[in-house]
């Protein structure tokens, strides 16, 4: 998103961009069910103890929800009970928007993008839907462009029945052979 909000300021400091399992359009499938009801709460708890706590105590913003630390959250939730008001947004809508490279409001719906930016994401994510991470605008910049495999996972393509042998050497040939031709 870094891509999208600074566009030709980035122009000759920085030869391309690979997004693996990233989200361009945060606002986009938000309610996706596999997501919220599985994969986000664990997510979540995690996340908690080691990113939100920490940035509640340090920033001595007060969550509207004196229990949020033991309330069953996902993603959606965080947004709408911390992120949100913790950055001054109205509400967790326009925080996704201000998240998001592809977004008409806050990032000229990914036009701006003006080094070559590769979005790569799997079908099968179980965290975030397809269309949010790989979904182009009409009017995007001609830097960017996307590679969607039916399967690998959230930051995964892990290879063979033995992936600890092969590792994440997919994805990882993947950059690397981006970077090579940019």
């Amino acid at each position: 998103n870094v891509v999208a909000k600074y566009g030709h300021k980035l122009k000759g400091k920085l030869s391309g961009c690979v997004s693996v399992s990233g989200c361009i359009r945060m606002y986009d499938k938000v309610d996706y069910p596999v997501a919220r009801e599985v994969w986000q709460p664990i997510m979540t708890f995690e996340l908690k103890q080691c990113q939100l706590g920490p940035l509640i105590r340090r920033s001595g913003f007060v969550p509207s929800n004196p229990d949020w630390y033991r309330k069953p959250m996902d993603l959606v939730d965080v947004d709408a009970d911390i992120m949100a008001p913790l950055h001054g947004f109205d509400d967790p809508q326009d925080y996704r928007h201000w998240l998001s490279a592809a977004s008409e409001q806050t990032s000229e719906g990914a036009r701006n993008i003006a080094i070559p930016t590769l979005l790569v994401h799997a079908c099968d994510d179980p965290v975030i839907h397809v269309d949010a991470a790989a979904k182009l605008p009409p009017n995007h910049s001609k830097y960017l462009y996307t590679l969607v495999t039916p399967t690998g996972g959230h930051l995964g393509w892990p290879q063979g029945w033995a992936p600890w042998q092969e590792g994440f050497r997919w994805i990882s040939d993947t950059v690397m052979a981006f970077s090579d031709v940019v």
